[in-house]
């Protein structure tokens, strides 16, 4: 026994329903989405994160004025203001960087001759007297 599908005598129509025909009560209103939500964004990678925290733009007061400048200048002149009180691990870090970028060493002098070369010689001094106290004869490299 099959069954045969009649049209309501209400609904009076030559809209056929087969494939690609979905039922006119079953398709998508005007206006209305098939993905309400859209496509997730993808996620940030780690260098990205990091990119976009050290370029974030901070707001800083010097000498009275306030500024805004790069997250990494500033935590740069943190460090060199660290290191020039004497902190040992600043130091430490501004010698490892000194010497994985010595391309910055002429910016600095031709910036300010006398100002760069007097903070290159103390923080030669300084490198010297770590390496003394950790029992070497020479300063670190």
């Amino acid at each position: 026994m099959s069954r045969s599908r009649r049209k309501s005598p209400s609904v009076v129509s030559d809209y056929t329903v087969g494939f690609g025909r979905p039922p006119q009560g079953s398709r998508f209103k005007p206006g209305q989405s098939g993905n309400p939500r859209g496509r997730p964004k993808a996620q940030k990678s780690t260098a990205q994160m990091l990119s976009e925290a050290l370029f974030m733009p901070v707001a800083v007061t010097e000498n009275g004025q306030r500024r805004r400048m790069p997250a990494q200048a500033l935590l740069f002149r943190t460090l060199m203001r660290d290191a020039l009180r004497g902190d040992k691990h600043a130091i430490r870090s501004l010698l490892m960087l000194m010497k994985a970028f010595p391309e910055a060493g002429p910016e600095l002098r031709s910036a300010e001759e006398d100002h760069g070369a007097r903070v290159r010689e103390m923080l030669d001094r300084m490198a010297q007297n770590m390496a003394i106290e950790q029992g070497r004869s020479e300063p670190v490299p």
